[in-house]
């Protein structure tokens, strides 16, 4: 580090794609909760993995690592860096002589035949955990381990569920109620921070950072101004609630507090906990790093779900040509996980199969799997 507030490590993830293929690591139980001083760097054992890498060919590998972490201030800040290597590269032979000889101008290895080579490209899937603030992968998913936030002080971070209706015990001040699908909701702290000024689905998450001991929540119909952006209309509920983490809150995970339900919170000390979080998916395709002939794509075909649950999709064409800076994205989906339903598949599965053939008339193809447990 090189100035700055002082962090905390919340997470470090690499990836290694080589001709073979995609590989990625997960270091985040490794670092997590590592504290860094401004100007302090991390002194601690390396962190390594072993890799294996086919030296017949010549390939371009690739490393890159990301890494984050959180100031006590709640601000997330994030790095990454890439290393690009050649391996598969011969070198002269090392034969002693009495004197200095020039080295040969072939490879004394064979060298692959371009038109045996000249196919290459590789799913991939990406998957972003809509819901974590930006410190989870999906990965590293925890179940909650408090339903109610009781810790003390204020949480860093709340978040609700815009479900509507009426008043409920647990808010005062309540007048009103709220049974439309978009509405425009305006919600203010007790210091006054404006946390949420926009329109608002029934069913959005709605994230809330700089809360302090209380916050004022407005609904209102939604209007449009004259260049179509969203505005307040009427009210139509209004209410207030305590948002510190002391008992007396009721900071209970999927408690109704009048049209908003509790999904989420984050302690001081950055403990989440959650009942449903949002992950996205996307299916996409690119050329082997090790190969620039471009390729068209005949066939795609998806696998998504839990492990008693699966959805097969088969993406129609016709594709467009993929070249070595192109990346086609076949499809994105974003589904919702409940992390407190006991019955619950949490055994996640996705796969991408590709059939592809080159401008010169090879074919090739790529699987891509992604594997993760909500535990």
């Amino acid at each position: 580090r090189f100035g700055g507030e002082d962090v905390t490590l919340t997470a470090l993830q690499a990836v290694l794609r080589t001709g073979g293929g995609v590989e990625n690591k997960d270091f985040t139980r490794q670092v997590e909760g590592i504290e860094l001083g401004s100007g302090e760097e991390f002194d601690g054992r390396p962190i390594t993995f072993e890799a294996t890498i086919d030296l017949t060919s010549i390939t371009v590998n690739e490393v890159e690592a990301f890494i984050e972490g959180e100031s006590p201030s709640s601000r997330v800040c994030e790095d990454f860096d890439i290393i690009r290597f050649t391996t598969g590269v011969a070198l002269p032979p090392n034969v002693p002589t009495r004197s200095p000889s020039s080295p040969p101008f072939r490879s004394p290895f064979p060298t692959p035949d371009a038109d045996d080579t000249a196919c290459g490209v590789q799913a991939v899937i990406d998957c972003e955990v809509l819901s974590g603030g930006g410190r989870l992968s999906c990965f590293n998913i925890p179940l909650p381990r408090n339903r109610q936030c009781s810790s003390g002080g204020f949480p860093a971070q709340l978040e609700f569920i815009y479900v509507g209706g009426s008043c409920t015990d647990n808010v005062r001040d309540c007048d009103g109620r709220a049974t439309r699908e978009r509405v425009f909701i305006t919600i203010v702290s007790e210091r006054g921070n404006l946390l949420l000024s926009r329109s608002i689905e029934q069913g959005d998450l709605i994230p809330l950072v700089g809360i302090d001991e209380f916050m004022t929540v407005t609904i209102s119909t939604l209007e449009f101004d004259d260049s179509g952006v969203p505005i307040n209309g009427d009210e139509i509920q209004k209410f207030e609630m305590e948002t510190s983490c002391e008992r007396s809150s009721d900071l209970i995970l999927n408690e109704r507090f009048a049209s908003f339900r509790l999904n989420r919170f984050v302690t001081e000390d950055l403990e989440w906990n959650a009942v449903l979080t949002d992950i996205k998916i996307t299916y996409s395709v690119q050329l082997q790093f090790s190969n620039p002939i471009s390729a068209e794509i005949n066939r795609a075909v998806s696998q998504s779900g839990t492990s008693s649950d699966e959805v097969t999709v088969s993406y129609p064409g016709p594709f467009p040509l993929i070249g070595p800076r192109d990346r086609y994205v076949f499809d994105t989906a974003t589904f919702r996980a409940n992390l407190l339903d006991e019955d619950e598949d949490k055994d996640y599965i996705f796969n991408l199969a590709i059939q592809a053939e080159s401008r010169r008339g090879n074919e090739c193809e790529s699987i891509e799997e992604l594997l993760f447990t909500i535990d």
